[in-house]
């Protein structure tokens, strides 16, 4: 009876096999072929850019990909902001160059309305406050000319009193009538970053290039040249972005710590996820330069 029994299960499977999988898989494939006709569609929308998202293997295709492309310089705002929802969705399309940096330039545009599309992605999902990108372009938010960019930026950071306590958003609140902090946050030095962490950025390495020569058009810790000598208002543009990848609670975690310690990522992968660092090791944790920042950050606190 139990040698019945298995030979039945296994009857079944082998039909299922030799039928059912079949079939499946050519619905399967159907389906993926019409997401895909959609998605290519002049008159797609976002319900067509989430649609792709369940299909991982369309995101290898060269038209899709080029419709990603297109989007990310979209001037509809639903299209753009769906373009990069699926960036997000789907890490791995920023494995390609070509989107990779359409989406940094997205993140770091001056448009007030490209900004405001981006931060209701963060006001849809809240752990996308995670990701230092949205903190980098929320804590500009704040300080934008545009006044309703302003206030749903501040409308956000109400809406999510954890905010303050991250130093790039406390450090924009300062800069508000009425918005400080709200907490007993310090922030790091100012005047010490000035006079003693700004020099190690500006230092050539044994490459004889320096941090400014690559984070030029970085989206997190940008550090945009001076057409002169830096003033005042440069150096706290430097500062604000040295302040979105310190962690006050673990100064040795902060990311400006980290990532001049690591060596630089296999040739043809990239160093943001990785934990690498793309321009190699610049100091060693026993380093003055090292000690120097360690100090400059534990200056800031609770």
């Amino acid at each position: 009876m139990v040698f019945f029994a298995l030979t039945l299960i296994e009857t079944v499977a082998i039909l299922w096999l030799a039928v059912v999988s079949p079939l499946a898989s050519a619905a399967g494939q159907e389906d993926s072929a019409e997401v895909e006709r959609s998605f290519l569609a002049d008159e797609a929308g976002a319900g067509e850019f989430r649609a792709v998202a369940a299909f991982p293997d369309l995101l290898d295709r060269r038209p899709v990909q080029m419709k990603v492309f297109r989007s990310l310089a979209s001037k509809d705002p639903v299209i753009f902001r769906a373009a990069v929802e699926l960036c997000l969705e789907a890490p791995r399309l920023e494995s390609f160059a070509m989107i990779r940096r359409r989406l940094s330039l997205a993140f770091r545009s001056r448009d007030a309305w490209k900004r405001e599309a981006i931060l209701q992605l963060a006001r849809q999902e809240p752990g996308r406050m995670q990701d230092l990108r949205f903190v980098s372009l929320l804590s500009e938010a704040l300080r934008n000319p545009d006044p309703a960019l302003g206030e749903s930026a501040l409308a956000l950071v109400r809406s999510r009193p954890e905010l303050r306590g991250l130093p790039a958003i406390a450090e924009s609140l300062t800069q508000l009538p009425g918005e400080g902090p709200a907490t007993d946050l310090t922030l790091p030095s100012l005047k010490f970053f000035r006079d003693s962490v700004l020099p190690l950025l500006e230092k050539s390495g044994a490459d004889d290039k320096a941090c400014f020569d690559c984070h030029k058009s970085h989206v997190i810790f940008r550090l945009e040249p001076a057409q002169e000598r830096a003033g005042p208002e440069e150096v706290r543009s430097y500062y604000r972005s040295a302040l979105r990848v310190i962690d006050l609670k673990r100064p040795e975690q902060s990311l400006l710590l980290l990532k001049p310690t690591r060596e630089k990522p296999p040739k043809g992968t990239r160093a943001s996820g990785s934990g690498q660092h793309g321009g190699g090791v610049r100091w060693s944790r026993e380093s003055s330069s090292y000690r120097t920042i360690l100090e400059w950050v534990r200056t800031g606190g609770d």
